[in-house]
């Protein structure tokens, strides 16, 4: 499994004005900068003078060694090293790097398929299976780290999700990501998790409809046919009601969600009849 965070072993002139600092890599073969957070992928001494002579000023080494101790290191005005078990990254990978602690993550990976986005860890579940628990932190800055991610990722990226916590939460600022996805990606997929909850609200579902967007679609799941068992799952009642009630609001304003119908029992017509008594009319 691929490490798609860490902590930096060296790091100098990024800026710690904010919580995070976004980090787009370039190779080597490409040193000509687009963009004021694009930093050129080292890893050998050979590439470390081929970046200088090419005046790129700022550099992101993977490697064990000390290359930031060489005399051609100290040309670049930004410089970070991580590991060396961080060697998939490539050209075009984008990182979200907070230069206080020097901790790092992975925010978009070039070569993969299927990439997702944290947009925050708050949720208003606590499912019972949860493997990441929500939190009670103040991360909205994720949404504007996110907004400075989009229009770095490669143009022919075929899908993006983003997930959380409850990516509805700031459900003002999320469709403002989600109006930036539209702009810059336009042939992507973009697809939420979401526990569906906030379609109950009106102005949500009109939100989300106004932005138009070609290939938006939103993943709820419900646990059981059975309101209270749902509830339970997801520790909060009155969750089922809201659930069901925000997807008929969606579905019928914009038509972009799918729903999933999680169970223990693997009983197709089971599933099935489940179906029928939560829409039927």
């Amino acid at each position: 499994m691929l490490p798609l965070h860490g902590t930096a072993i060296f790091s100098r002139g990024v800026s710690t004005e904010g919580p995070s600092c976004v980090v787009r890599l370039r190779s080597p073969c490409d040193l000509h900068p687009t963009s004021a957070v694009d930093f050129a992928l080292i890893r050998s001494q050979e590439e470390l003078q081929e970046a200088a002579h090419a005046r790129c000023d700022s550099v992101m080494i993977v490697s064990d060694d000390g290359l930031e101790q060489l005399p051609e290191a100290a040309y670049y005005a930004r410089l970070i090293r991580v590991p060396s078990k961080f060697s998939y990254f490539a050209d075009g990978d984008i990182l979200g790097f907070h230069p206080q602690s020097w901790k790092f993550r992975t925010l978009y990976r070039r070569a993969s398929k299927h990439n997702s986005i944290l947009v925050t860890d708050r949720c208003n579940h606590y499912c019972l299976m949860c493997s990441q628990p929500p939190k009670d932190i103040d991360d909205r800055w994720l949404l504007d780290e996110i907004k400075t991610v989009l229009p770095l990722v490669a143009k022919d990226t075929q899908f993006i999700c983003f997930t959380g916590g409850e990516p509805l939460l700031d459900w003002r600022e999320f469709v403002e990501v989600l109006a930036v996805s539209r702009v810059q990606l336009p042939n992507t997929a973009i697809h939420v998790l979401s526990n569906g909850r906030a379609f109950v609200q009106d102005n949500v579902v009109a939100a989300w409809s106004a932005l138009q967007h070609p290939i938006l679609s939103v993943g709820i799941p419900i646990y059981s046919a059975v309101d209270h068992l749902h509830d339970y799952v997801v520790q909060a009642r009155g969750a089922f009601d809201e659930t069901v009630l925000g997807i008929l609001k969606l579905v019928n304003a914009s038509k972009s969600a799918w729903c999933c119908m999680r169970s223990r029992r693997r009983v197709s017509w089971r599933r099935a009849n489940g179906w029928r008594a939560i829409f039927r009319s």
